[in-house]
């Protein structure tokens, strides 16, 4: 199946495959041609012979169903559908994914910290507007970003690309380097401070203004 030329572009195929996949139940076995010919374009993951492919709930993206599979070797494991269609149109990086994973492990470990204990302790109200719900925990005087460049800086972490992530039982992103998970954590607590935003007034504040000096990575 020649996906680029029956497609044309990124487009049209993320459109049609999300269509498909939209009509698939939670745990519903997925036997769609097209999508079981897709996921062999998966840059990273050998997707010949799996056993099963349904549509099931992962706790990272807060109970969304996505796409995953089940092989003799692999109880159960997710697929991106999408990063099998940039590979397909030569726009899938192998780099620039583990680099995500990375600063989505950081964002997990930063978290669990101060910032959690926050949000139990204060009465959730927008200190901008006072709605009580779509409240968030924002970072007050010195923006997120700006905190792990610090870091970054001061331990001389001039690429993420070499830093390995694992899933823990809650479908989380974490660190495989226990050290350096303790030495972030520890670190993004002394230097942050909190207030709560609604949903709104958050996308509006932005992260003051602050660009990261690593933004090409």
């Amino acid at each position: 199946m020649n996906f680029r030329k029956e497609f044309k572009c990124m487009k049209n195929l993320n459109i049609f495959i999300g269509n498909i996949l939209k009509e698939y139940k939670e745990n519903e076995d997925i036997d769609n041609i097209y999508i079981k010919e897709l996921i062999k374009y998966h840059p990273i993951k050998d997707l010949h012979n799996i056993k099963w492919l349904r549509m099931k709930k992962q706790k990272r993206y807060y109970n969304t169903l996505s796409l995953q599979y089940g092989t003799d070797d692999i109880e159960d494991d997710d697929i991106s559908w999408k990063e099998c269609i940039r590979n397909i149109f030569g726009k899938s990086n192998i780099n620039q994914n583990n680099i995500r994973d990375v600063k989505e492990a950081l964002r997990n470990i930063s978290n669990s910290g101060t910032k959690k204990f926050y949000k139990l302790k204060n009465n959730n109200m927008c200190c901008i507007c006072n709605k009580l719900y779509d409240i968030e925990i924002d970072h007050k005087d010195i923006p997120y970003i700006k905190i792990l460049d610090n870091f970054r800086i001061e331990n001389n972490i001039d690429t993420l690309i070499n830093i390995e992530t694992y899933e823990d039982n809650n479908d989380m992103l974490q660190l495989k380097d226990k050290t350096l998970e303790y030495k972030w954590l520890k670190y993004h607590d002394d230097k942050a401070n909190y207030q709560c935003l609604c949903k709104k007034c958050n996308i509006k504040k932005g992260s003051s203004k602050y660009k990261s000096i690593y933004k090409k990575e």
